[in-house]
């Protein structure tokens, strides 16, 4: 069991150090560590390509009810929660459009995330009903995906030269759809297509010349680290398959994989206990620590996965006997 054998696919790979990249960015382990989130969104955009464009339009319109609503459902409850908690009742953030007002928020997490994902599949859906593009993605994956990518770099463009929303941090769906859309161009290239060094140096090219021209030169907020990680986690994505690693460690990567979306929505409690913890145990200085909120803001929210999921299996293993006890 423990050898050097386990192999962990590098889509697995990205996901999980891009959620570890934004905990640390929030735990201030050190400067330049914005951009984990655009890559949690490369990695959607390319398994929502593998699973939603499938059959017809109406396959992929469900592809994003579905993802949407598993983003949207937990993030509302919460919000809810802490608008009843505090007495703020924030329509804007409770009804996803406040990241088109101001970067601030009442909730622990980072909601615009959601936000945005919920605003862009709301627009691709309707884009994909009107136009039923699915049969035309799957007749040309490449130059439909390749159309899609140059309509969204466009808006992109548009926007920083007519709007400067750096007040908003650019946390704008189209600013940011260009990061999902480059995950169909993966699906199109490299998993619809033969996954060869030609296709591979194409999307390299596209990877680095947009990176660096919608982050650098547009004077995006937080450009340089966004430019950096982004275009690092497309080219793991681009020319690594695979990894193989220890057993511990691969199995270290599945359970941050399978709890990605707890870590994003319970890092910053996971810091605040803690810092209370720290706090009642005299051991302020230690628990303060970035290093030590870094693991807490993963440790946590994991734990938190397990539990639940175990919590989930056993209902469904006594729902099942006491069916098979009453039939």
């Amino acid at each position: 069991m423990f050898n050097n054998n386990t192999v962990v696919d590098s889509l697995l790979m990205v996901k999980c150090l891009a959620i570890i990249l934004v905990v640390a960015n929030h735990a201030a382990i050190s400067t330049g560590l914005h951009g984990g989130l655009n890559g949690l969104m490369l990695v959607s955009g390319i398994v929502m390509a593998s699973f939603a464009f499938k059959d017809t339009t109406a396959h992929t319109l469900k592809a994003f009810q579905n993802f949407a609503l598993r983003l949207a459902v937990p993030s509302f409850i919460l919000a809810l929660i802490w608008a009843v908690a505090y007495g703020q009742y924030n329509w804007s953030e409770l009804f996803f459009f406040r990241n088109w007002l101001t970067k601030t928020r009442l909730v622990s997490f980072p909601i615009w995330y959601p936000q945005v994902m919920v605003q862009m599949l709301l627009a691709f859906a309707v884009l994909f009903w009107v136009g039923n593009i699915t049969p035309k993605i799957l007749a040309n994956p490449k130059r439909v995906s390749m159309v899609a990518f140059v309509l969204a770099l466009g808006a992109c463009f548009l926007s920083y030269a007519l709007w400067n929303s750096a007040y908003l941090h650019d946390k704008l769906p189209h600013l940011l759809a260009w990061n999902f859309i480059f995950g169909w161009l993966y699906w199109a290239f490299l998993i619809k297509d033969e996954n060869n060094d030609k296709n591979r140096l194409i999307l390299t090219v596209i990877l680095c010349v947009t990176s660096y021209l919608v982050f650098i030169q547009t004077g995006a907020i937080f450009g340089a680290a966004r430019f950096m990680w982004f275009t690092l986690f497309g080219l793991i994505l681009i020319w690594v398959s695979a990894l193989k690693m220890p057993f511990f460690m691969a199995h270290i990567f599945h359970l941050i994989g399978q709890a990605t979306f707890y870590i994003f929505l319970w890092h910053y409690p996971a810091f605040g206990i803690t810092l209370r913890l720290g706090s009642m145990f005299g051991v302020e200085h230690i628990t303060a620590q970035p290093t030590v909120l870094l693991l807490s803001g993963v440790l946590y929210p994991v734990l938190l996965w397990v539990a639940v999921s175990a919590l989930k299996r056993a209902y469904g293993r006594a729902k099942g006997e006491y069916q098979l006890a009453a039939s």
